[in-house]
């Protein structure tokens, strides 16, 4: 995947923390979702989801309130998986 500018990314992060729904998730939960943006923006969400788990994953997605919120940030998630799995095709699977 090509890389992504640092402004790119810091983009993104405005987006996130400006948002309502991201304001309302514990410190916990904000670290993990702002670390999944760096990585779906970095080419390695696929690898971040597997070094802290899909259950950490799962619960940031319990938490945040908005059915909308939630099917946005699922979307972004599966974007970017799937252009990591298109890039590394090559390769065989990423995940599994």
């Amino acid at each position: 995947m090509p890389a992504v500018g640092r402004r790119q990314v810091q983009n993104i992060i405005t987006q996130i923390t400006g948002n309502a729904a991201f304001q309302k998730l514990s410190s916990e939960d904000q670290s993990l979702m702002l670390n999944l943006a760096k990585a779906a923006e970095n080419g390695t969400v696929t690898y971040y989801i597997n070094q802290v788990g899909y259950s950490k994953v799962f619960a940031v997605v319990e938490h945040i309130s908005s059915p909308f919120e939630t099917h946005v940030f699922l979307h972004y998630m599966s974007t970017h998986i799937a252009a990591e799995l298109h890039h590394d095709n090559h390769n065989g699977p990423v995940l599994g």
